[in-house]
This record gives structure tokens, sequence and C-alpha cells, in this order.
């Protein structure tokens, strides 16, 4: 571990200093710059979302052209009576729907050419002239397997020129019919018109993609019908997310957007990706970070400029001061002088006078602090030499009336004996309730020897609070005062019942007489003149309440010529 005692406060300043600053900075210039990716992110994925928005209209706009072409063919009379008539040759057929096609202002942008496939396998084209691959076996298969249109199937004409096919079975709506098959051509490059205007970013393309992973529309006309990505290629459906990749040797960014759910209820799985070059779109993210990277060792070297000054300043006074120090040991005097700049280490210094000034007066007090000191220790050990000393002659007194055959002498004796050594208990303040009522047991002894025949008392203790511990000396002042003040003022023999329980979380003692009884005023706790320097009721009281808090403490219910009863409340300790 680095031991900073070793350099010297301006060093230890210093460092601190630029430390701090240098911490601080960085911290901004970091959280500014996740800040700033954080908003381009966003300001992306919000360009790139509006742009895919804008392209799928116009490709929800092409797909219901192509329907609606679809159901003109398929509704229209001319076309009907044209493939049903028998007395017109297969040429006839051909020009005749050439030319109601014509009027029907095919947009040619779009569509490629047109093929009608009848039950005899004839095959009528719009455009006879061009040489585009016809549909296959598989097409039709695929249109009596699915029954619905069948969207996606590439073909190619001989100019390498791409199309999509949209096929279904050629049924006349007012009849049901089914005269074979319809096939519409929509033009590849009508696509990419589309998708070539979604991102304007330098080096940013679209293409389209159906979802067994078959390039529908690219850039390159050569793309279109080929497989780039593996079927299993998944890319974020809702734009939140992205996908950072190699594609064509360059390192995108990509976006894939689920066409819309229109189209998907139609069988087209088809799913725009949005590739984005990640050269190009962190352009200005690295100019930025150079930026940034200049401003941090542009700022790291001002910390250390500033460092430097604040450590110069902060260590001048600081030196001035112990050179100030050092004299004061020499000369045993300090000066301080005044300054218009008084700030902390000026009154550092004042105060270190004054401290100095206090140093002789605080060793005097301390020597008299000493003696005292010595006083108090002799008076402790007289303390804890007393007890036993008291002890010891007890049990001294004890043996003599033993051997003199005293027995009410020896049994007060030792009845006294375990009085003082059980209320002293090492000066603890806490002892069992089975020690207490012993003490209230060797009082009870003592005093039935002094006042023979004048009290009978009864313990009525529950045996499962035995071993709880509690404040000591609280009931054997309660049954001396229901001795001195009831029992005692009574004609004929007086009974005493100690009682003890629990009480949910508390520990209830009833010591109860059939004395003399009181008066009860406001006070539920009467004043007593208790005679010698023993415990008070009022004691015992603020005793409990100080120890245990509110509702803990001592009750006296009593009535003149019937009785006392003194009620105390402990909590149990846990």
């Amino acid at each position: 571990m680095l031991n900073l005692r070793k350099f010297n406060i301006r060093t230890r300043i210093f460092w601190l200093l630029l430390i701090s600053l240098m911490i601080a900075s960085i911290f901004i210039f970091q959280v500014s710059q996740r800040t700033m990716q954080s908003k381009l992110n966003q300001l992306m994925y919000g360009y790139i979302r509006i742009n895919h928005e804008n392209t799928e209209s116009g490709i929800k706009f092409l797909i219901d052209e192509m329907k609606v072409l679809s159901v003109r063919i398929l509704m229209n009379n001319s076309i009907y009576n044209t493939l049903e008539d028998s007395t017109l040759t297969k040429s006839d057929k051909q020009r005749q729907l050439t030319g109601i096609m014509d009027n029907m202002m095919i947009d040619k942008k779009a569509v490629g050419n047109i093929f009608i496939m009848t039950r005899d396998e004839s095959v009528f084209s719009y455009q006879e002239g061009m040489r585009v691959n016809r549909p296959e076996q598989s097409d039709l298969d695929e249109i009596d397997r699915i029954e619905t249109p069948v969207w996606g199937k590439i073909k190619h004409d001989v100019d390498g020129q791409a199309y999509l096919l949209l096929g279904q079975k050629f049924i006349y709506p007012n009849t049901g019919q089914n005269l074979g098959y319809l096939f519409v051509y929509l033009k590849e490059r009508a696509l990419h018109d589309l998708l070539k205007n979604a991102i304007t970013v330098n080096g940013a393309y679209s293409f389209l993609v159906s979802e067994d992973s078959q390039i529908l529309s690219f850039p390159e006309p050569d793309k279109v019908g080929t497989t780039i990505f593996e079927p299993n290629f998944v890319l974020s459906s809702t734009g939140d997310d992205f996908k950072v990749t190699t594609f064509q040797g360059h390192s995108v960014i990509m976006f894939g957007y689920e066409l819309l759910a229109r189209a998907q209820g139609l069988g087209m799985g088809w799913k725009v990706i949005h590739v984005i070059s990640n050269e190009e779109l962190l352009k200005d993210v690295k100019r930025i970070n150079t930026y940034s990277l200049i401003q941090q060792i542009l700022t790291i070297i001002f910390a250390i400029i500033i460092a430097f000054y604040v450590s110069k300043r902060i260590i001048k006074p600081i030196r001035k001061l112990s050179r100030k120090m050092d004299k004061f040991g020499k000369t045993d005097r300090l000066k301080v002088a005044e300054s218009s700049e008084q700030d902390e280490l000026w009154v550092l210094e004042k105060s270190f006078q004054d401290m100095v000034q206090r140093i002789n007066e605080l060793i005097g007090r301390i020597n008299e602090e000493k003696d005292r000191q010595r006083e108090m220790e002799l008076i402790a050990l007289q303390a804890q030499i007393n007890p036993h000393f008291l002890y010891n002659t007890l049990d001294a007194i004890s043996w003599i009336a033993k051997l003199n055959k005293q027995e009410d002498i020896e049994k007060m004796i030792t009845s006294l004996a375990n009085f003082f050594r059980t209320s002293l208990h090492k000066g603890e303040k806490y002892i069992t309730v089975s020690d207490e009522v012993g003490i209230v047991k060797s009082y009870l002894e003592v005093e039935a020897m002094r006042f023979r025949d004048k009290f009978h008392i009864e313990y009525d203790i529950d045996e499962d609070i035995m071993g709880f511990r509690i404040l000591k000396i609280i009931l054997q002042p309660l049954v001396e005062n229901a001795i001195k003040h009831g029992i005692r003022h009574k004609q004929g023999l007086g009974h005493l019942i100690l009682k003890g329980y629990r009480e949910e979380d508390a520990l209830v003692f009833e010591i109860i007489d059939d004395g003399a009884g009181f008066q009860q005023q406001d006070d539920p706790i009467p004043s007593f003149p208790i005679k010698g320097k023993g415990y008070g009721i009022h004691n015992v009281d603020e005793r409990i309440r100080l120890e245990y808090g509110k509702g803990y403490g001592v009750l006296i219910e009593s009535v003149v010529g019937v009785g006392t009863k003194s009620i105390v409340r402990v909590r149990i300790l846990k």
C-alpha cells in the first residue's frame, strides 16, 4: 500500500487536485460523449423509421396496383369472351387480348408482362415479343396447393432483367368458371426505384428479401433471385435494434423491418433491409471524438497548471506557520502578525498561540487531577474491601452464635448476611427473579424474628418466570413498606402475599397485605416517613420508569382498615 506520508504536503495536495480535476473532466467528457452517441442513435433510428414508412407506403401502393390490375383482368367480359370463343384461332385470341389490355392503360413502368394459361395449356402473352421466362409447372402446382395468389417468384428475361411473379387461378367471378391461370410480372426495377430513395446517407442502400431469404430487389440486378443470407438470418422487425456485420466486404449496420401486416396476410413475408456504411455513419462521430480527445488533453494540461498554482498558494502559509512553530519551541513565545487576509490558516496560527498559553494551566490541573484520582482509587478500594469485611464479620458472628447454641441469633445473622450478599450482587444492576425473591425471604426472616407471630407470608410466584432478569431491589422496599406501615399497626396476626406472573411482554408482581391501610390521595404512590437510608417507594418507581420506560412502574391501591396492594410492572428483557 502506498505510504503518502513519505511525500511532502505540497506534493500530496498537487496530486490530489490533479487527480480530482482529471477524474471530473474525464467523467464529464465520457457522459457528454455517451449522451451524444445516444442522441445520434435516436436520430438515426428516427430517420430510418420515417424513410421506411415512406418506402413501405410506396410498396403498398404498388402491390395494390398489381391486385387491382389482376381483378380488372379477371372481371373483364371481353377477355372472358375471347378466351371462350372457339371460333377464334390462337393467334386471333392473342391479337384481341393484346388490344383489350392496351385499352386497360396498364402501367408498363411497373408491369413487365402478363401471361394467361388456359385449361388446354394454351399460353397468351400481353407483350408477345418479350422474351421472358414463362411460368413453370412448379408455379402452377404452387397456385393449386395454396389456393391464393402467389408472390415472390423471380423470373428473368434475355437481358437479365428480373421480375416478381404474381400468379393466381383465372376464375371468372360472374360464373365461378375456372379458365386457367393468370400471371402478372412485376418489374424488379419498379421496386428498386422505391427502395433507392429510402435512405440518402452516403454509402447507404435498401433491398427487399423474401421470408426464405431470397433477394427480391437489390441495387445490383445480378443479385436478384439469389440467396445471400442464411435462412436463419434475423434482424429486428421493430427497428429498435440493429446488426453490425460485414456485408460485401464492408463493415455495415443493418436494420430489418418486416413489410406491412396487410402484405403478410397475403402470404408475403417480405422484409426490407436497410444497409448503412459504418464508416460513413461514424465519420462525424469520429471527428467529434477527435475534438473531444484534444479537449481532454488541453483540460489535463490546464488541470496540471491549476494544481501546481493552487498547491503552491496553500502550502506557502503552512510553511510560514511551521517556521513560527519551530521558533516557539526555542523561544517559548509565538507572536502572530496581524494580517488583512485572516483566513483559516491565520486562525489556526492564532489558535495555536492560545493553545500554548493554556498548556501550563492544563499541566497544573492534570497534576491536581492525578492527586484526586489517587484518592478515588483508595475510596474505591475501600468500597471493595468493606462488603467483604461485612460478610466475613457476619459469618464470624454466626459461627460464635452456633458455638454458643444461640440458634435465633445464628439464624438472624445468616439471613442478614444472605440479604447483603444478594443485594450487592457484585455491583450488577440486574438479578434473576429467583435472586430478588431470595432477598425478600432473607429480609422477612430477620423481620419474623423481630416481630414474632406478627405476620404470615405466602409466596405465589410462577415457576416459569424465576429465570427472568429484573432490576435489583424493587420488591424488598415494598415488602418492607407493607410490614412497617400496614401489618405493624394491625391488631393480631397479619397476612402478606407476594405474587408474580407474566402478562404478555411484562412481568407483574403484587404485594398484598391486610394491614391498617391508608387514605389515598391523587398520587398513586404515597409518601411515608421511611427512616434510615433504605430505598423509598418513590425511588423504586423512578428507577423502574427510567430503566424500562413509559407504562412501567409502581401502582398502589389501599383501603383504610382493609389493606394495601402494591403492583410492580416491568418489561421482560430479551
